[in-house]
């Protein structure tokens, strides 16, 4: 009997032992949140211009559609929705369940700054934001970087010395944006004239055209935009003129084919479609701006129409963006 209990004894010491020294299982990374067990994730965006403008607004909903099918997230979106409606149309999203609210825009940081405070367990993200949180993710882009290259090929190519800038509204992705052609322009042809207008609208396509043909009739030779759905007004009015023009956030060269030396892509579909899947894997990155550029390759050029530009104003705009890339170009990022 002794001989039995001592065995028992040895066994269970034994086992305690192996317990003890075994390594410790590594912590899991965050669940990702659901509404109901076993249903997906909700994901909505918010814009404020359109999907169908063939530029900021559809490359974010192309964004939010990779993520469905990648990840089978359940999606929304609303779309035109006014500045002074920003925050209630979050909140509605909100209050719906939704597990990721996207606002797509620089305009969307206040809104998003509020309702993320009011929805901690919540995740938020803004796309060209320069915000953070616990549950608030800053999806914020160096636009200066992509109006300089497009402000290289600008003014190289114009032969009156004045160019056309339209934008949507002023806000700081514009801004941003603006200040960086400008000196891209300079750069290249330090005597040449930007002419700036804005047009009050994303979705104004008459107003992005007339905005375009004011400009035309100043003398502008070359036409650049960052206006979303406005700016298909703006290569509307080029191709109307025979003026040339570059295309912005898609290949818009199919709007006037005769007129489009490039378009600079803005991919904007995989820096939506990174944020889900943040989310989606229990990986969110709290209280950090996630920053994008031409390094990160968030912006790149299009082929370059060969019967409007030269072999040589090519090679000096791919220096500009080597140069860009390695840091060598100062330029500010304008913050709020």
């Amino acid at each position: 009997m002794k001989t039995a209990l001592k065995t028992i004894y040895l066994i269970v010491i034994f086992a305690l032992l192996v317990t003890a020294c075994a390594p410790k299982p590594t912590e899991a990374p965050t669940a990702a949140p659901k509404t109901e067990e076993g249903k997906p994730l909700k994901v909505a965006l918010v814009l404020g211009g359109v999907i169908t403008d063939n530029g900021f607004g559809a490359a974010a909903y192309r964004g939010l559609m990779s993520a469905q099918e990648e990840y089978g997230v359940e999606t929304a979106y609303s779309e035109s929705v006014p500045l002074a409606e920003y925050e209630n149309a979050i909140r509605d999203y909100a209050n719906k369940g939704f597990d990721l609210i996207i606002g797509h825009g620089s305009e969307f940081g206040d809104a998003l700054k509020i309702v993320s405070e009011e929805f901690p367990d919540t995740y938020f993200a803004g796309t060209n934001c320069f915000v953070k949180g616990p549950n608030l993710a800053g999806l914020d882009t160096k636009q200066e970087e992509a109006g300089f290259i497009m402000g290289v090929v600008a003014g190289q190519i114009t032969k009156a010395k004045k160019i056309g800038w339209v934008g949507a509204k002023e806000i700081l992705s514009m801004k941003r944006d603006n200040y960086g052609f400008g000196e891209g322009v300079k750069a290249v042809c330090p005597d040449c004239e930007v002419m700036t207008t804005w047009v009050g609208a994303f979705d104004d396509v008459n107003k992005g055209k007339e905005n375009a043909l004011a400009l035309i009739d100043k003398g502008a030779d070359v036409l650049v935009h960052n206006a979303d759905a406005a700016g298909l007004g703006v290569l509307a009015a080029a191709k109307e003129k025979n003026v040339l023009a570059i295309g912005n956030v898609g290949d818009q060269k199919d709007q006037a084919p005769d007129q489009v030396v490039t378009s600079m892509i803005r991919a904007v579909s995989p820096v939506v479609k990174s944020i889900v899947g943040e989310v989606v894997s229990g990986n969110f990155k709290a209280n950090t701006i996630r920053v994008y550029g031409f390094a990160e390759g968030l912006y790149y050029l299009t082929d370059f129409n060969t019967k409007l530009i030269t072999p040589e104003q090519i090679k000096v705009t791919n220096e500009w963006i080597e140069k860009i890339k390695a840091g060598q170009v100062p330029l500010e990022h304008i913050v709020p």
